[in-house]
């Protein structure tokens, strides 16, 4: 068996996204990858909706996502509290990496004034 016979992708997970699910993850930034880690990898719970539908609701690395009966069709999708997913991501650049390993190298050398149960 090779490769393309095997894997664990999830490219593999075929999801149809609703309007609304997809215009939730917009909202979120909340991607289609995510979505279908969670479907594969994350936590699965029977679900029922507010008009009693049953549904699923699958939990992943901070993210809750709601999918119909089938686990094929996408509903809604958000961030648990606390995951950090509001904090903006920035590009590091060389001299930033630089300018960090320069001032923790020497911190890791000097413990950095923290105490040590003979220092208390």
């Amino acid at each position: 068996m090779d490769d393309t016979e095997h894997t664990s992708s999830t490219s593999l997970v075929e999801i149809l996204s609703s309007v609304h699910g997809r215009q939730r993850r917009q909202e979120r930034l909340i991607n289609m990858r995510d979505l279908k880690a969670a479907v594969k990898y994350g936590k699965k719970e029977a679900n029922v909706s507010w008009q009693g539908i049953k549904n699923w609701k699958y939990t992943f690395a901070g993210i809750v996502f709601i999918t119909d009966e089938t686990s094929k069709c996408e509903i809604t999708s958000w961030v648990l509290p606390a995951f950090a997913f509001d904090v903006p991501l920035v590009h590091i650049t060389e001299g930033m990496h630089r300018e960090h390993t320069d001032a923790v190298v020497p911190c890791k050398t000097k413990a950095c004034g923290r105490r040590t149960p003979s220092s208390s």
